[in-house]
């Protein structure tokens, strides 16, 4: 291969792709990646992954950082750079909610979950394999397969003590 083809293939790995940008948002008090922040630019939008990275398609005048529990950012293309910080909104709390149990159902909350039941019976049955003798070598070595189908029992064990218990007679 000739030296100048050589060359040529090393300066075309240096120029940048003009086709996305990788940019990094960060907490900027504990530098944290900030996860499904809203980035955007020219009409589109796109959330940051789990690492905070988000790859801009095409980048016009301004950029916008946006995420409900931080200040929005808006930036000029000459201000953005690899890593964004955004500041924390301290007065976007999360509320605790107390625990809910419910002892109870009505029949029309019986008949929801019965119709739910069925329904995924149907998928289960259109799922199933047909034919007389079936053989699932990775079926039967599948540890989390069993821990499922025990975990199934169970539920329908739990299930079966709530539809003894006595039906919904209004408001007491």
């Amino acid at each position: 291969m000739p030296i100048y083809a050589i060359f040529l293939l090393v300066i075309l790995n240096c120029l940048p792709a003009s086709g996305q940008r990788k940019v990094v948002v960060l907490d900027a008090r504990n530098h944290i990646p900030v996860v499904g922040a809203s980035v955007c630019t020219s009409g589109t939008a796109v959330l940051t992954d789990r690492g905070g990275v988000v790859l801009l398609p095409e980048i016009g005048d301004t950029v916008a950082f946006m995420h409900r529990h931080y200040f929005s950012e808006r930036l000029q293309r000459f201000e953005l750079r690899d890593t964004i910080f955004m500041e924390r909104n301290e007065q976007m709390k999360t509320i605790e909610l107390p625990e809910v149990t419910i002892e109870e159902l009505s029949p029309q909350q019986k008949a929801l979950i019965g119709s739910w039941a069925r329904a995924g019976a149907l998928i289960g049955a259109a799922e199933a394999p047909k034919g007389i003798v079936n053989f699932d070598l990775a079926l039967m070595l599948d540890r989390r397969g069993r821990r499922d189908r025990q975990h199934l029992e169970k539920a329908k064990e739990v299930l079966k003590k709530w539809d003894k218990k006595p039906l919904y007679h209004g408001d007491r």
